[in-house]
C-alpha cells in the first residue's frame, strides 16, 4: 500500500523507499522494510553492493545493510563485473568490494565494465581497459560510448565516427557527427543536430530527421519531430533484413491547452 514519499524499482530483490520521516530505506519484495540506510544519501542495489553517501563523501554498504567501505571518495558508481569506479582527488580508478583498488586511480573519466571492459579517458583521449587494469586501446578517440553486447563500441576521432572493438580497431565507419550502442540490432545516429537510426550493417533505416529519439527496447523507441510532442516507433517483428518505422503524426490540439506545458514535460527523458 501508498507509505513512501518515493519508491524506486526492484534490483537483486530490494527496492530503495524515501519514508515518510526522510530516510532511505530497503524494502523486500513483501513491502517489508530489510534495513535503513546508513547513509545520507543511497543509491539502487547493483553487485551486491550500495553506494551512499555521507557529507559529500561516498562509500558502499551490502545488502544487509553493514558498511563494508566507508565513505572516503569525491564520487563512486555502483558496482559491475565486481568493480566499482571511484574518484579520489581528481583521478579515477577501480576498487573490489573489499574496498582495495584493482586500478590504482589515474584517469579523468571511468565508466562501468561491461563484458570484462571499460571505456575511460587521459588527457590523450579516450581509451579502453579490461579488468586487471590493462589499456587494449590507445587514448586518443574523442569519443568512445558504451560497448553492445557484441563488443562493439561506438567511438569518434577526428571527423570519423562509428565502431570499434576492445582494440580500437575500427569495425565500421560513417560520415554522422555521431554513433550510438546498438540495441535491438539498432543504433541512434547524429548528424547536424538531428537524429536517425543505423541497422548492423551501417545502412540507414531512417536518415537524421528527429529532434529526439530514444534507444529500441523490445522493438520500440521514443522520438519527436519537434522536440515537444512525442510519439514511439516500432520495429516490425515480422519483416527479415528491413526494418519498417510508424510514420510520425502529431496529435491534434484542442482549444483547451490547459495540460500542454505538462505534456511537454517529457522532454526530460531525452537522451
Amino acid at each position: 500500500p501508498y507509505q513512501f514519499s518515493k519508491a524506486d524499482s526492484f534490483s537483486e530483490g530490494l527496492a530503495r523507499v524515501l519514508t515518510q520521516d526522510g530516510k532511505y530505506a530497503y524494502i523486500e519484495e513483501s513491502g517489508e522494510i530489510k534495513f535503513i540506510s546508513p547513509f545520507d544519501y543511497s543509491f539502487k542495489l547493483s553487485g551486491g553492493a550500495i553506494c551512499g553517501s555521507t557529507n559529500n563523501l561516498y562509500g558502499f554498504c551490502d545488502s544487509d545493510g553493514n558498511v563494508i567501505i566507508e565513505p572516503q571518495y569525491v564520487m563512486a558508481f555502483d558496482f559491475s563485473e565486481g568493480l566499482a569506479a571511484v574518484m579520489s582527488g581528481e583521478k579515477w580508478g577501480y576498487i573490489t568490494t573489499y574496498g582495495a583498488y584493482q586500478v590504482a586511480p589515474s584517469y579523468t573519466y571511468a565508466s562501468d565494465f561491461n563484458n570484462g571492459y571499460a571505456v575511460c579517458s587521459l588527457a590523450s583521449g579516450y581509451g579502453i581497459i579490461n579488468s586487471s587494469g590493462k589499456r587494449t586501446s590507445a587514448f586518443d578517440f574523442d569519443y568512445i560510448g558504451e560497448a553492445d553486447d557484441e563488443g562493439r563500441f561506438p567511438a569518434k576521432r577526428g571527423d570519423v565516427s562509428g565502431y570499434i572493438d576492445y582494440k580500437g580497431n575500427w569495425i565500421l565507419k560513417t560520415d554522422y557527427d555521431f554513433c550510438y550502442t546498438y540495441t535491438d540490432g539498432v543504433a541512434r545516429v547524429f548528424k547536424e543536430g538531428l537524429w536517425g537510426y543505423i541497422n548492423e550493417d551501417g545502412k540507414e533505416i531512417v536518415s537524421p530527421i528527429f529532434a529526439d529519439c530514444g534507444e529500441f527496447r523490445n522493438g520500440r523507441a521514443f522520438y519527436s519531430e519537434d522536440g515537444y510532442y512525442y510519439g514511439f516507433l516500432t520495429l516490425d517483428p515480422e519483416v527479415t533484413n528491413e526494418d519498417v518505422v510508424i510514420e510520425p503524426s502529431l496529435p491534434t490540439i484542442s482549444a483547451d491547452k490547459t495540460n500542454v506545458g505538462d505534456h511537454g514535460s517529457s522532454n526530460v527523458f531525452s537522451p
